[in-house]
């Protein structure tokens, strides 16, 4: 009985983590609009760059 109650305590430990996290990046990017604008913008401007490397190659 214990293992199967500290494993239901973990599981739910973890849920409650991950939604903590959740919460924190959700507050965060509401605070920080222009650094999430800015990561977003240089992440697809890498993406661009590998499509258009991996591109190069093809031809």
């Amino acid at each position: 009985m214990k293992k199967a109650e500290e494993k239901k305590t973990d599981t739910t430990v973890q849920e409650k983590a991950a939604e903590l996290q959740r919460q924190y990046v959700r507050e965060y990017r509401r605070r920080h609009p222009e650094k999430v604008r800015e990561w977003n913008r240089a992440y697809w401007e890498r993406k661009a760059q590998k499509a258009a490397k991996s591109n190069d190659h093809v031809m």
